[in-house]
């Protein structure tokens, strides 16, 4: 988001931009996911640039795949999740699509989550009662008291997604995230993140310095990484489940698999300790 005009950042628009993609255009790879509510959001020049780059929504489209399934086996029998912390919710519509039976927690800039709601009302869209919004500066406020004071319970086993937010956060950033989640989260629980590793050589390719580059000139640095974020975690109290390249995903969804890696973006699975 950018906090300074009030309207979404152009990351979040691009991002729904290749969900709605993933419904209207998916290719030979299929439907691997699938986000009505995404066309709410999107303009013509972003949706071109969804359109334009089919490695990159098909990165998304992995991504969202592997978050959804984690929220939903996390949130089903026999220990289900009783809640769902979503942090930096962005555009993010799960809440709506997945009818997950649990609490969720959507923590983002105020702008973004007011932008949000106002796109959601005037598209006569009731998010329900099981969404509760909470408007923090992940980097520069602590969430734990306005999430307690939000409902959250600090008991309850939860799933928490961390989408497309560790790539913009600085490490002491990092740090003070993963110190909290630490405090909020009972043992058990369910941490899901996508990441890039220092060690990744794809880190130079050049379509990932044209997609970071374009991002910085449009106000959303991606900080590098001197740390492996599993090792990070496991500092924290995590203990890591799966993790791998999102480029390798697609032979566990039945799909052929990525000949070259074009995105330097990793995904796993943790659980609190």
């Amino acid at each position: 988001m950018d906090d300074t005009t009030g309207r979404p950042s152009r990351s979040a628009q691009l991002v729904a931009a290749a969900r709605m993609v993933a419904d209207d255009d998916p290719g030979p790879w299929g439907r691997l996911c699938s986000d009505p509510y995404a066309r709410l959001f999107v303009d013509d020049e972003v949706l071109d640039r969804a359109r334009a780059s089919v490695d990159f929504a098909r990165n998304i489209w992995l991504r969202t795949r592997y978050i959804d399934d984690a929220v939903l086996g996390s949130c089903s029998p026999p220990d289900p999740c009783t809640q769902v912390l979503i942090l930096g919710a962005g555009l993010d519509s799960r809440v709506l699509r997945l009818g997950v039976d649990a609490m969720h927690y959507e923590v983002d800039f105020p702008d973004t989550l007011a932008y949000k709601a106002a796109v959601l009302h005037n598209a006569g869209i009731d998010p329900g009662l099981r969404r509760v919004t909470v408007p923090v500066d992940l980097v520069t406020t602590p969430m734990s008291d306005p999430l307690i004071a939000a409902g959250f319970d600090a008991h309850a086993p939860t799933c928490t997604v961390c989408e497309g937010v560790t790539f913009y956060l600085s490490e002491s950033a990092l740090d003070d995230t993963f110190n909290q989640l630490h405090a909020l989260l009972a043992p058990g629980s369910v941490l899901v993140l996508d990441y890039s590793r220092p060690d990744d050589p794809d880190l130079r390719s050049r379509q990932h310095r044209s997609i970071r580059d374009r991002l910085s000139a449009e106000g959303e640095p991606i900080h590098r990484r001197s740390r492996i974020i599993p090792e990070v975690l496991a500092n924290h109290g995590f203990t890591v489940v799966d993790d791998g390249p999102i480029d390798l995903l697609p032979p566990r969804y039945g799909l052929p698999a990525i000949v070259e890696r074009q995105f330097p973006a990793w995904i796993l699975t943790a659980r609190r300790l």
